[in-house]
């Protein structure tokens, strides 16, 4: 009947998709793969605008990316680590295992805090900000801020966000820039002093020049 056939072609149906999931569970399991759980205030960061990072990391190292952001049981069938309602999962995974390690490195991202003393925080921004824009670029971090102080607080912060090797390398850019501190402290004094004569000499030159020499009757 009909309606016998029927059944039999749902039941060959669902065998072929039952062999189609099998065949995508055994690829995924012989494949590498890396998980990592980030702060879900740096989720955006990490896809980037209309997932601009996200695809850039997938062609750079030929890998996918599947993230989560809750337990549930859609997500037992390829993941045992639990989701912490702060955290996101990151799962990536593709054919070439040191590829996939990289590419969790570069996705691995935090946010870390250095704190600076007030009297030290133009320095460290420099004209315009072109310090911290140049250490920003040098170490590779997505993102720095400069905090001012707080009221009552004599320490500024700089926040940065990246990954493990970008912020250790802001970290040894800034112990760099700090130990010409001096020399740089050294150079704003003598240039204060100089302005300061050139502005006490002129004003004696105008003074001198409108009224004339002392004896001078004009």
């Amino acid at each position: 009947s009909r309606g016998l056939g029927d059944v039999y072609k749902r039941q060959n149906e669902n065998k072929k998709i039952l062999k189609n999931i099998e065949t995508k569970k055994s690829k995924i399991k012989s494949q590498s793969v890396e998980e990592v759980l980030v702060p879900k205030e740096l989720l955006g960061i990490i896809i980037g605008k209309a997932g601009a990072n996200i695809t850039f990391i997938k062609q750079e190292y030929n890998v996918n990316i599947h993230i989560v952001e809750s337990t549930s049981e859609d997500t037992s069938d390829y993941t045992d680590t639990h989701i912490p309602e702060d955290k996101a999962l990151i799962r990536i995974f593709g054919s070439n295992k040191s590829w996939v390690q990289e590419a969790k490195s570069y996705i691995c991202i935090s946010r870390n805090t250095y704190p600076i003393e007030a009297n030290k925080i133009d320095y460290f921004k420099g004209y315009k900000n072109s310090i911290i824009s140049d250490m920003k670029e040098k170490s590779g971090c997505v993102k720095i801020f400069v905090h001012d102080p707080e009221k009552g607080s004599d320490q500024g912060v700089i926040e940065a966000i990246g990954n493990e090797e970008s912020l250790e390398s802001l970290r040894l850019l800034m112990e760099t820039h700090m130990e010409y501190y001096e020399t740089y402290r050294n150079k704003e004094n003598e240039a204060r002093e100089l302005s300061r004569q050139e502005s006490k000499y002129n004003n004696y030159g105008d003074v001198f020049y409108e009224n004339g020499p002392r004896g001078d009757g004009g």
